[in-house]
Protein backbone atom coordinates (compact mmCIF):
# COMPACT_ATOMS: atom_id res chain seq x y z
CA UNK A 1 0.00 0.00 0.00
CA UNK A 2 0.81 3.32 -0.60
CA UNK A 3 2.43 5.49 1.92
CA UNK A 4 4.86 8.41 2.98
CA UNK A 5 7.63 5.83 3.73
CA UNK A 6 8.77 5.72 0.16
CA UNK A 7 10.16 9.25 0.88
CA UNK A 8 11.24 8.87 4.64
CA UNK A 9 13.96 11.29 3.65
CA UNK A 10 12.39 13.96 2.05
CA UNK A 11 9.38 15.81 3.70
CA UNK A 12 8.06 17.88 1.19
CA UNK A 13 8.14 15.15 -1.33
CA UNK A 14 5.93 13.07 1.00
CA UNK A 15 3.77 15.87 1.44
CA UNK A 16 3.07 15.95 -2.59
CA UNK A 17 2.67 12.46 -2.86
CA UNK A 18 -0.09 12.14 -0.33
CA UNK A 19 -2.06 15.62 -1.81
CA UNK A 20 -1.96 13.58 -5.19
CA UNK A 21 -3.09 10.15 -4.41
CA UNK A 22 -5.49 12.20 -2.08
CA UNK A 23 -6.25 14.23 -5.20
CA UNK A 24 -6.39 11.13 -7.11
CA UNK A 25 -8.73 9.41 -4.70
CA UNK A 26 -11.49 12.20 -4.97
CA UNK A 27 -11.79 12.51 -8.50
CA UNK A 28 -14.92 10.22 -9.85
CA UNK A 29 -13.60 11.29 -13.82
CA UNK A 30 -11.22 8.58 -15.08
CA UNK A 31 -9.20 10.89 -17.32
CA UNK A 32 -8.73 13.67 -15.04
CA UNK A 33 -7.74 10.62 -11.97
CA UNK A 34 -5.14 9.32 -14.72
CA UNK A 35 -3.84 12.78 -15.44
CA UNK A 36 -3.12 13.44 -11.87
CA UNK A 37 -1.55 10.41 -11.50
CA UNK A 38 0.85 11.03 -14.43
CA UNK A 39 1.97 13.85 -11.95
CA UNK A 40 3.67 10.69 -9.63
CA UNK A 41 7.17 9.69 -10.13
CA UNK A 42 7.89 6.48 -12.36
CA UNK A 43 10.89 5.88 -10.68
CA UNK A 44 11.73 6.13 -6.93
CA UNK A 45 15.62 6.19 -5.62
CA UNK A 46 15.34 4.04 -2.68
CA UNK A 47 19.10 3.52 -0.63
CA UNK A 48 20.78 1.84 -3.60
CA UNK A 49 17.85 0.40 -5.18
CA UNK A 50 16.13 1.81 -8.07
CA UNK A 51 12.58 1.11 -8.12
CA UNK A 52 9.67 0.94 -11.14
CA UNK A 53 6.46 2.96 -9.61
CA UNK A 54 3.43 1.85 -10.85
CA UNK A 55 -0.18 3.07 -9.56
CA UNK A 56 -3.64 2.12 -9.17
CA UNK A 57 -6.82 2.94 -7.78
CA UNK A 58 -8.74 -0.30 -6.42
CA UNK A 59 -12.26 -0.75 -6.31
CA UNK A 60 -12.57 -0.35 -2.77
CA UNK A 61 -11.34 3.13 -3.02
CA UNK A 62 -7.70 2.47 -1.09
CA UNK A 63 -4.90 3.14 -3.17
CA UNK A 64 -2.30 0.92 -4.10
CA UNK A 65 1.50 1.34 -5.26
CA UNK A 66 3.38 -1.61 -6.85
CA UNK A 67 7.11 -1.29 -6.91
CA UNK A 68 9.66 -3.08 -8.96
CA UNK A 69 13.41 -3.43 -8.16
CA UNK A 70 14.74 -2.61 -11.79
CA UNK A 71 18.33 -1.70 -10.47
CA UNK A 72 20.08 -4.89 -12.58
CA UNK A 73 18.00 -3.91 -15.70
CA UNK A 74 19.11 0.02 -15.57
CA UNK A 75 22.81 -1.11 -14.83
CA UNK A 76 22.63 -3.54 -18.06
CA UNK A 77 20.57 -0.43 -20.22
CA UNK A 78 23.30 1.85 -18.86
CA UNK A 79 26.41 -1.04 -20.22
CA UNK A 80 24.67 -1.21 -23.68
CA UNK A 81 24.35 2.63 -24.07
CA UNK A 82 27.81 2.85 -23.41
CA UNK A 83 29.05 0.16 -25.57
CA UNK A 84 26.86 1.43 -28.62
CA UNK A 85 28.92 4.95 -28.23
CA UNK A 86 32.20 3.31 -28.07
CA UNK A 87 31.57 1.45 -31.03
CA UNK A 88 29.77 4.48 -32.73
CA UNK A 89 33.34 6.51 -32.55
CA UNK A 90 34.97 3.34 -33.62
CA UNK A 91 32.81 3.19 -36.94
CA UNK A 92 33.41 6.89 -37.53
CA UNK A 93 37.10 6.59 -37.07
CA UNK A 94 37.70 3.79 -39.43
CA UNK A 95 35.17 5.00 -41.86
CA UNK A 96 35.93 8.63 -42.35
CA UNK A 97 39.49 8.59 -41.33
CA UNK A 98 40.57 11.95 -42.75
CA UNK A 99 38.13 13.98 -41.19
CA UNK A 100 37.96 12.11 -38.06
CA UNK A 101 41.65 12.70 -37.55
CA UNK A 102 41.64 16.52 -39.13
CA UNK A 103 38.66 16.86 -35.95
CA UNK A 104 40.59 15.65 -33.31
CA UNK A 105 44.34 17.25 -34.51
CA UNK A 106 42.35 20.56 -34.49
CA UNK A 107 41.15 20.12 -30.86
CA UNK A 108 44.87 18.71 -29.78
CA UNK A 109 46.11 22.13 -31.47
CA UNK A 110 43.55 23.69 -29.70
CA UNK A 111 43.93 22.51 -25.79
CA UNK A 112 47.90 22.52 -26.89
CA UNK A 113 48.07 25.94 -27.88
CA UNK A 114 45.06 27.77 -28.74
CA UNK A 115 43.74 27.46 -25.41
CA UNK A 116 46.52 28.09 -23.65
CA UNK A 117 47.26 31.16 -25.41
CA UNK A 118 43.55 32.88 -24.83
CA UNK A 119 44.39 32.12 -20.99
CA UNK A 120 47.49 33.80 -20.86
CA UNK A 121 46.46 36.90 -23.50
CA UNK A 122 45.10 40.03 -23.01
CA UNK A 123 41.90 40.33 -23.79
CA UNK A 124 38.86 41.64 -21.56
CA UNK A 125 37.50 38.91 -19.49
CA UNK A 126 33.93 39.67 -20.88
CA UNK A 127 35.71 39.27 -24.37
CA UNK A 128 38.06 36.18 -23.71
CA UNK A 129 34.92 34.29 -22.47
CA UNK A 130 32.97 35.24 -25.27
CA UNK A 131 36.00 33.92 -28.00
CA UNK A 132 35.96 30.95 -25.82
CA UNK A 133 32.17 30.45 -25.74
CA UNK A 134 31.99 30.41 -29.26
CA UNK A 135 34.81 27.93 -29.60
CA UNK A 136 33.94 25.51 -27.34
CA UNK A 137 30.34 25.53 -29.11
CA UNK A 138 31.84 24.50 -32.46
CA UNK A 139 34.28 22.09 -30.60
CA UNK A 140 31.20 20.32 -28.89
CA UNK A 141 29.42 19.92 -32.16
CA UNK A 142 32.20 18.52 -34.49
CA UNK A 143 33.05 16.14 -32.17
CA UNK A 144 29.39 15.02 -31.84
CA UNK A 145 29.53 14.69 -35.05
CA UNK A 146 32.27 11.93 -34.94
CA UNK A 147 30.55 10.58 -31.98
CA UNK A 148 32.87 11.05 -29.07
CA UNK A 149 30.93 9.84 -26.32
CA UNK A 150 32.25 12.07 -23.13
CA UNK A 151 34.35 15.47 -24.50
CA UNK A 152 31.29 17.09 -26.26
CA UNK A 153 29.02 16.45 -22.71
CA UNK A 154 31.26 18.16 -20.57
CA UNK A 155 31.51 20.78 -23.31
CA UNK A 156 28.11 21.61 -23.06
CA UNK A 157 28.22 21.46 -19.19
CA UNK A 158 31.35 24.45 -19.76
CA UNK A 159 29.24 26.14 -22.12
CA UNK A 160 26.56 26.40 -19.19
CA UNK A 161 29.07 27.88 -16.90
CA UNK A 162 29.95 30.51 -19.29
CA UNK A 163 26.94 31.38 -20.07
CA UNK A 164 26.75 32.04 -16.16
CA UNK A 165 30.31 33.83 -16.42
CA UNK A 166 29.29 36.15 -18.51
CA UNK A 167 25.91 37.63 -15.93
CA UNK A 168 28.95 38.85 -13.78
CA UNK A 169 29.54 41.59 -15.93
CA UNK A 170 32.55 43.61 -14.80
CA UNK A 171 33.18 41.67 -11.50
CA UNK A 172 34.44 38.82 -14.09
CA UNK A 173 38.31 37.74 -13.84
CA UNK A 174 40.39 35.62 -15.79
CA UNK A 175 40.99 33.62 -12.89
CA UNK A 176 37.38 32.31 -13.04
CA UNK A 177 37.30 31.62 -16.44
CA UNK A 178 40.12 29.51 -16.00
CA UNK A 179 39.35 27.23 -13.61
CA UNK A 180 36.28 26.81 -15.71
CA UNK A 181 37.89 25.67 -18.87
CA UNK A 182 41.62 24.85 -19.23
CA UNK A 183 43.88 22.24 -20.72
CA UNK A 184 44.36 20.70 -17.28
CA UNK A 185 40.28 20.00 -17.29
CA UNK A 186 40.14 18.77 -21.14
CA UNK A 187 43.01 16.76 -21.84
CA UNK A 188 42.13 13.67 -19.57
CA UNK A 189 38.51 13.71 -20.83
CA UNK A 190 39.42 13.72 -24.58
CA UNK A 191 42.36 11.27 -24.03
CA UNK A 192 39.70 8.58 -22.48
CA UNK A 193 37.58 8.93 -25.63
CA UNK A 194 40.52 8.39 -27.51
CA UNK A 195 41.94 5.57 -25.71
CA UNK A 196 38.46 3.76 -27.41
CA UNK A 197 40.22 3.81 -30.27
CA UNK A 198 43.90 2.76 -29.00
CA UNK A 199 42.36 -0.70 -27.07
CA UNK A 200 40.14 -1.45 -30.16
CA UNK A 201 42.12 -0.45 -32.71
CA UNK A 202 45.76 -0.78 -31.34
CA UNK A 203 47.72 2.08 -30.71
CA UNK A 204 49.15 2.54 -34.37
CA UNK A 205 45.90 3.43 -35.42
CA UNK A 206 46.48 6.50 -33.58
CA UNK A 207 50.17 7.10 -34.49
CA UNK A 208 49.77 6.03 -38.13
CA UNK A 209 47.33 8.92 -39.02
CA UNK A 210 49.49 10.85 -41.77
CA UNK A 211 48.25 8.96 -44.60
CA UNK A 212 46.82 10.04 -48.05
CA UNK A 213 43.22 8.39 -49.31
CA UNK A 214 42.81 8.36 -52.52
CA UNK A 215 39.24 8.71 -54.25
CA UNK A 216 38.48 6.36 -57.09
CA UNK A 217 39.42 8.87 -59.95
CA UNK A 218 42.67 10.03 -58.18
CA UNK A 219 43.35 6.31 -57.77
CA UNK A 220 42.84 5.98 -61.79
CA UNK A 221 44.83 9.15 -62.29
CA UNK A 222 47.85 8.03 -60.46
CA UNK A 223 47.46 4.46 -62.43
CA UNK A 224 47.52 6.19 -65.24
CA UNK A 225 50.38 8.81 -65.10
CA UNK A 226 52.54 5.12 -64.01
CA UNK A 227 52.05 3.91 -66.59
CA UNK A 228 53.07 6.49 -68.92
CA UNK A 229 56.14 6.81 -66.56
CA UNK A 230 56.80 3.26 -67.86
CA UNK A 231 56.61 4.01 -71.40
CA UNK A 232 58.52 7.06 -71.52
CA UNK A 233 56.14 9.48 -72.18
CA UNK A 234 55.71 13.37 -70.94
CA UNK A 235 53.67 13.73 -67.89
CA UNK A 236 51.24 15.94 -66.27
CA UNK A 237 52.64 16.61 -63.11
CA UNK A 238 50.12 18.68 -62.06
CA UNK A 239 48.26 15.59 -61.51
CA UNK A 240 50.37 14.55 -58.21
CA UNK A 241 49.36 17.93 -56.49
CA UNK A 242 45.75 16.98 -56.42
CA UNK A 243 46.43 13.49 -54.59
CA UNK A 244 46.51 15.60 -50.77
CA UNK A 245 43.35 17.62 -52.19
CA UNK A 246 39.55 16.73 -51.67
CA UNK A 247 36.27 17.02 -53.21
CA UNK A 248 34.19 20.04 -52.18
CA UNK A 249 30.88 17.46 -52.42
CA UNK A 250 33.11 14.60 -50.58
CA UNK A 251 33.95 17.33 -47.58
CA UNK A 252 29.85 17.94 -47.86
CA UNK A 253 29.05 14.31 -47.69
CA UNK A 254 30.24 13.88 -44.61
CA UNK A 255 27.93 16.23 -42.42
CA UNK A 256 25.41 13.48 -43.73
CA UNK A 257 25.94 11.29 -40.65
CA UNK A 258 25.65 14.52 -38.76
CA UNK A 259 22.50 14.72 -39.68
CA UNK A 260 20.71 11.49 -39.31
CA UNK A 261 22.09 11.79 -35.91
CA UNK A 262 20.57 15.14 -35.19
CA UNK A 263 17.62 14.01 -36.72
CA UNK A 264 17.45 11.16 -34.53
CA UNK A 265 18.15 12.68 -31.08
CA UNK A 266 14.66 15.48 -31.66
CA UNK A 267 12.41 12.87 -32.87
CA UNK A 268 12.32 13.54 -36.68
CA UNK A 269 13.17 12.35 -40.10
CA UNK A 270 15.20 13.43 -42.69
CA UNK A 271 16.24 12.17 -46.28
CA UNK A 272 20.15 11.38 -46.62
CA UNK A 273 21.78 14.94 -47.28
CA UNK A 274 22.09 15.44 -51.35
CA UNK A 275 25.16 17.11 -52.98
CA UNK A 276 24.61 18.37 -56.35
CA UNK A 277 27.81 19.34 -58.38
CA UNK A 278 31.25 20.32 -56.26
CA UNK A 279 32.77 16.36 -57.26
CA UNK A 280 34.87 18.01 -59.86
CA UNK A 281 35.95 21.55 -57.22
CA UNK A 282 39.11 19.98 -55.68
CA UNK A 283 40.63 21.99 -52.92
CA UNK A 284 43.19 21.56 -50.67
CA UNK A 285 41.40 21.52 -47.19
CA UNK A 286 43.61 23.11 -45.02
CA UNK A 287 42.64 26.85 -45.59
CA UNK A 288 39.02 25.37 -45.03
CA UNK A 289 39.30 23.63 -42.22
CA UNK A 290 37.58 26.21 -39.61
CA UNK A 291 34.96 26.76 -41.81
CA UNK A 292 33.93 23.36 -42.89
CA UNK A 293 34.03 22.98 -38.49
CA UNK A 294 31.97 25.74 -38.35
CA UNK A 295 29.14 24.19 -40.98
CA UNK A 296 28.36 22.05 -38.37
CA UNK A 297 25.71 24.61 -36.50
CA UNK A 298 24.28 25.09 -40.11
CA UNK A 299 23.27 21.39 -40.88
CA UNK A 300 22.40 21.30 -36.70
CA UNK A 301 19.94 24.23 -36.85
CA UNK A 302 18.72 23.15 -40.19
CA UNK A 303 17.56 19.93 -38.34
CA UNK A 304 16.72 21.90 -35.03
CA UNK A 305 15.02 24.85 -35.89
CA UNK A 306 14.21 24.33 -39.50
CA UNK A 307 12.66 20.96 -40.22
CA UNK A 308 8.96 19.85 -38.42
CA UNK A 309 8.20 16.58 -37.34
CA UNK A 310 6.85 13.79 -39.20
CA UNK A 311 3.31 15.11 -37.87
CA UNK A 312 4.00 18.66 -38.38
CA UNK A 313 5.05 18.31 -42.00
CA UNK A 314 2.12 15.96 -42.92
CA UNK A 315 -0.06 19.15 -41.71
CA UNK A 316 2.06 21.10 -43.68
CA UNK A 317 1.63 18.60 -46.67
CA UNK A 318 5.15 18.43 -47.21
CA UNK A 319 7.00 14.87 -47.20
CA UNK A 320 7.11 13.37 -43.25
CA UNK A 321 11.19 13.17 -44.28
CA UNK A 322 12.91 16.75 -43.97
CA UNK A 323 15.08 17.26 -47.36
CA UNK A 324 18.36 19.33 -47.17
CA UNK A 325 20.34 20.13 -50.29
CA UNK A 326 23.81 21.50 -50.91
CA UNK A 327 24.42 23.00 -54.01
CA UNK A 328 28.26 23.82 -55.20
CA UNK A 329 29.39 25.28 -58.55
CA UNK A 330 32.67 27.81 -59.69
CA UNK A 331 32.28 31.02 -60.88
CA UNK A 332 35.92 32.23 -61.70
CA UNK A 333 37.75 32.32 -58.50
CA UNK A 334 34.51 32.04 -56.13
CA UNK A 335 32.94 28.70 -54.90
CA UNK A 336 29.25 29.41 -54.75
CA UNK A 337 27.83 27.01 -52.01
CA UNK A 338 23.78 27.08 -51.13
CA UNK A 339 22.69 25.13 -47.85
CA UNK A 340 18.99 25.16 -48.06
CA UNK A 341 16.50 22.93 -45.54
CA UNK A 342 12.90 22.35 -46.81
CA UNK A 343 11.86 23.09 -43.47
CA UNK A 344 9.38 25.85 -41.90
CA UNK A 345 11.81 28.73 -42.44
CA UNK A 346 13.38 31.36 -39.51
CA UNK A 347 10.31 32.01 -36.80
CA UNK A 348 10.86 36.29 -37.74
CA UNK A 349 8.33 37.20 -34.95
CA UNK A 350 10.87 35.35 -32.51
CA UNK A 351 13.59 37.17 -33.93
CA UNK A 352 12.05 40.25 -33.30
CA UNK A 353 10.97 39.65 -29.78
CA UNK A 354 14.69 38.59 -29.23
CA UNK A 355 15.55 41.81 -30.94
CA UNK A 356 13.84 44.02 -28.50
CA UNK A 357 14.81 41.75 -25.54
CA UNK A 358 18.78 42.50 -26.33
CA UNK A 359 18.10 45.88 -26.77
CA UNK A 360 19.17 45.77 -30.45
CA UNK A 361 15.77 47.77 -31.27
CA UNK A 362 12.99 49.21 -29.78
CA UNK A 363 10.14 47.95 -29.29
CA UNK A 364 8.06 50.93 -31.49
CA UNK A 365 10.54 50.22 -34.24
CA UNK A 366 11.11 46.63 -34.95
CA UNK A 367 8.13 45.93 -37.13
CA UNK A 368 9.50 48.49 -39.23
CA UNK A 369 12.59 46.69 -40.22
CA UNK A 370 12.62 44.82 -43.27
CA UNK A 371 12.97 40.66 -42.64
CA UNK A 372 16.30 40.59 -44.80
CA UNK A 373 17.69 42.14 -42.39
CA UNK A 374 15.83 40.58 -39.10
CA UNK A 375 16.82 37.50 -40.40
CA UNK A 376 20.52 38.73 -40.69
CA UNK A 377 20.09 38.68 -36.84
CA UNK A 378 21.00 34.72 -36.41
CA UNK A 379 24.78 35.96 -37.11
CA UNK A 380 25.04 37.52 -34.45
CA UNK A 381 26.26 36.52 -30.80
CA UNK A 382 23.22 35.40 -28.59
CA UNK A 383 20.71 35.26 -31.00
CA UNK A 384 18.28 32.67 -31.32
CA UNK A 385 15.08 31.41 -31.59
CA UNK A 386 14.88 28.45 -29.76
CA UNK A 387 14.28 29.40 -25.75
CA UNK A 388 15.35 25.84 -24.39
CA UNK A 389 18.78 25.28 -24.35
CA UNK A 390 20.28 21.51 -25.79
CA UNK A 391 22.94 20.05 -26.73
CA UNK A 392 21.70 20.50 -30.60
CA UNK A 393 20.95 24.66 -30.55
CA UNK A 394 19.57 27.14 -28.21
CA UNK A 395 22.32 29.28 -27.32
CA UNK A 396 22.93 31.62 -30.04
CA UNK A 397 26.23 31.37 -31.01
CA UNK A 398 26.85 28.63 -33.68
CA UNK A 399 26.02 30.92 -36.27
CA UNK A 400 28.04 33.59 -35.43
CA UNK A 401 30.97 31.52 -35.76
CA UNK A 402 29.87 30.53 -39.18
CA UNK A 403 29.90 34.29 -39.81
CA UNK A 404 33.35 34.40 -38.60
CA UNK A 405 34.93 31.41 -40.20
CA UNK A 406 33.43 32.93 -43.59
CA UNK A 407 35.12 36.00 -43.29
CA UNK A 408 38.21 34.50 -42.11
CA UNK A 409 38.73 33.09 -45.56
CA UNK A 410 37.59 36.24 -47.29
CA UNK A 411 33.95 34.92 -48.14
CA UNK A 412 30.57 36.20 -47.28
CA UNK A 413 27.52 34.36 -45.95
CA UNK A 414 23.65 35.76 -46.89
CA UNK A 415 20.23 34.37 -45.55
CA UNK A 416 16.99 33.82 -47.17
CA UNK A 417 14.10 32.22 -45.67
CA UNK A 418 10.83 31.77 -46.79
CA UNK A 419 7.57 30.91 -44.19
CA UNK A 420 7.09 27.27 -44.94
CA UNK A 421 9.47 27.29 -47.60
CA UNK A 422 12.64 26.98 -45.74
CA UNK A 423 15.70 28.40 -45.54
CA UNK A 424 18.84 29.24 -47.44
CA UNK A 425 22.34 30.21 -46.77
CA UNK A 426 24.41 31.50 -49.33
CA UNK A 427 27.95 31.49 -49.10
CA UNK A 428 30.99 33.12 -51.46
CA UNK A 429 33.98 31.43 -50.87
CA UNK A 430 37.07 32.27 -52.06
CA UNK A 431 38.57 29.08 -54.26
CA UNK A 432 42.35 28.71 -52.80
CA UNK A 433 44.61 27.71 -55.41
CA UNK A 434 48.51 27.67 -55.30
CA UNK A 435 50.59 28.15 -58.22
CA UNK A 436 52.50 25.28 -59.47
CA UNK A 437 55.60 26.89 -58.09
CA UNK A 438 54.01 27.44 -54.50
CA UNK A 439 52.91 23.36 -54.97
CA UNK A 440 56.23 22.18 -55.59
CA UNK A 441 57.92 24.07 -52.25
CA UNK A 442 55.24 23.86 -50.15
Amino acid sequence: MASRSNYHDDTARADLFCTITSSALAESDPCIRDSILSLLPTEIQRDNALLKAEYQILDNGKFMVILTNITEKRRMECLLESERHRLEIIVMAVSDSRNFFDTSDAFCEFLAHGLPNKLNGTAAPQILAKELYREIHTYKGVLNQFSFPTTPRMLHDIETCLSGLLLLGDTLTRQKIAELVSPEILQPVFDKDLAILSEALGKEFLVNREQIILSDTQAQQLEKLAKQLLRGETIDISVIFTLRKVSFRDVLMGFNVLVKQAAERVGKDVAPLEVIGGADVWINPKPYKAFFRSLVHVFRNAVAHGLATPDGRWEAEKDEAGKITCRVAVEGNTIKLVIADDGAGINLDALRERAVATGIYGAGEVQNVPDEEIARLIFMDNISTQKEVTELAGRGVGLAAVLKETKNLGGEVLVKTVAGGGTQFLFNLPLLQKSLHNEVNS
